[in-house]
């Protein structure tokens, strides 16, 4: 799904009513599609009723023209007035010849009388355009709504209203959504808090307007959906063999740290790798083997239970014979380690070892990875914070990387604070995937994936499920995983994210609960948001 601010939009609606695009036919588009959306999820209602509640401008128009396909689809619509704005009159025309009657809020029991009978809400009472603070009699009627509408499927056009579309901001009176229909993109408003905890689901509907202009945008960034990772997924023919899925090698554990490199080979297997090597230290090499009985072992030197300086030596003759690196996950922070992963990936030779790696379903709209002289390496955790202490890594390091920083990590790489990355986590993130011209995955809640060309891609997931120590792990060796099959790096960390959320969501929903969610869960429910 398209990902655009609310004003960059608009410019391109006026270069489209210029070309001759009419601003009459993007509202007609729009309301049509907003429809169809509705009549495909809802048709099979016993009782086929919805109540539009109607604001002016172009939010309103979409609403009361959908309200009129919906008519001629079979259902019984009614039109609430919430503002004196004007709408374009040949809409309301149309709207009176489906014989129903276009009326203004006036008493408050009428309306209940109205939600009460209805089976589905739509809210278009305030578009895209909206800043802060609402009117005060329409701030009124929007709590009275607010507090009679919980009980009711909630679908907002556009956005819910009451939203800043560019901060994120909410007013109190705002609706909760259980559908967001975005005209033509998402807003970038709405995939920030608190915004994004009004709008349940989200989906788009292609008004054509860039379509008409014949143009891609200069930077096209996106909300990672369900259609984005089916392109992205590579292709498993029958008469294929491991050796068509790629190696992957992880590295990483210590003695405080057994675990971690295990969760993400055991996930890189889950996203479909055809071998996983995993390389960790002498001292855990029992426990960890006997967890993950499909990987291959690579035994490393240590000191007293972590990767010792020496063992970058037998990383590096392995190199030539996979087709990406993760490591980090759990190696710890020690001197020795640090010198080891400085090292590795400082003075490693090139390899190139990708021919014959998985391809992408559709070829022309997304890139496989290219042979390289440098395997890509994914880096995380532990190895992240290691990396922060080398100086100019970004230009001494010849590999193509994927960074996968939690936000105290992305403040060690970047010397900024914390809370400041929190503020600004697409544009800090966007910044330092093109200064270090490598892709940055920004964890956490809405996670956001850079690519150094300044594209940035939103995983519209937030869930406390994947909270939780190892599930960074698990990330790491699904983004590699995909990278090994031939995945393009950004397309392979953005789908990455997303079937990682997405096996935390159905971990949650089986369970009845986001708090007693294990690794183990994570790991369990991969493929059924492969399945989706």
């Amino acid at each position: 799904m398209l990902f655009i601010t609310p004003e960059k939009l608009k410019e391109y609606e006026n270069q489209a009513d210029a070309a001759g695009f009419s601003f009459d036919q993007m509202m007609r588009a729009a309301g049509k599609g907003l429809a169809e959306v509705i009549h495909a999820r809802w048709q099979n209602l016993p009782k086929k009723i919805v109540t539009g509640l109607i604001g002016g401008g172009k939010n309103g128009a979409d609403t009361l023209i959908a309200l009129t396909h919906l008519h001629s689809l079979g259902w019984i619509p009614y039109a609430i007035k919430m503002s004196p704005s004007a709408l374009p009159e040949w809409v309301v025309e149309e709207y009176k010849k489906t014989g129903r009657l276009l009326e203004d809020y006036q008493e408050s029991h009428h309306l209940l009388e109205i939600i009460n009978e209805s089976s589905l809400i739509l809210d278009g009472i305030i578009g895209t355009g909206f800043t802060p603070p609402l009117q005060s009699e329409l701030s009124e009627k929007m709590k009275f709504l607010k507090t009679h509408c919980q009980a009711k499927t909630v679908i907002a056009v556009d956005c819910p209203s009451g939203t800043d579309c560019l901060s994120g901001t909410v007013e109190q009176s705002t609706l909760n959504a259980d559908l967001t229909v975005c005209m033509e993109g998402v807003k970038t408003g709405l995939m920030e808090f608190p915004a994004f905890e009004y709008t349940g689901e989200i989906c788009t509907v292609d008004v054509g307007i860039l379509k008409r202009l014949h143009r891609k945008l200069d930077v096209e960034d996106l909300v990672i959906d369900k259609s984005f990772v089916t392109r992205v997924l590579p292709e498993r023919k029958r008469d294929s063999h491991k050796g068509s899925f790629g190696t992957v090698l992880v590295c990483g554990g210590s003695v405080n740290y057994p675990g971690a490199p295990v969760f993400a080979a055991r996930a890189a297997y889950r996203i479909g790798a055809g071998l996983v090597k995993t390389a960790v230290p002498e001292r855990i090499y029992d426990i960890a083997a006997g967890q993950c009985l499909e990987s291959t072992w690579i035994v490393l030197d240590d000191e007293r239970g972590v990767i010792s300086e020496s063992a970058a030596k037998v990383i590096k003759k392995d190199l030539n014979k996979i087709s990406c690196l993760a490591i980090g996950p759990g190696m710890g922070s020690e001197e020795t380690t640090f010198r080891f992963l400085k090292e590795s990936l400082t003075n490693s030779e090139g390899n190139g070892n990708l021919s014959g790696v998985g391809f992408l379903q559709n070829q022309n709209s997304l890139k496989t990875t290219k042979p390289d002289s440098f395997c890509p390496v994914v880096i995380d955790a532990d190895g992240l914070r290691l990396l922060a202490k080398m100086p100019d890594w970004f230009s001494t390091i010849k590999h193509k990387l994927v960074l996968t920083p939690h936000p105290g990590e992305m403040s060690e790489l970047t010397g900024l604070p914390i809370d400041e990355i929190q503020k600004n986590r697409i544009e800090i993130c966007r910044r330092f995937a093109a200064e270090w011209h490598q892709v940055v995955v920004l964890k956490g809640a809405l996670s956001v994936v850079a690519s150094p060309d300044g594209r940035v891609g939103i995983c519209p997931i937030a869930s406390s499920a994947l909270a939780k120590a190892g599930s960074g792990d698990v990330l790491t060796g699904l983004i590699a995983g995909l990278i090994a099959q031939g995945v393009d790096l950004f397309y392979a960390t953005c789908a990455g994210v997303w079937i990682h959320g997405s096996a935390g969501l159905i971990a949650a929903s089986k369970s009845g609960n986001e708090r007693s969610i294990g690794i183990d869960d994570i790991l369990d429910f991969i493929p059924n948001a492969i399945n989706q």
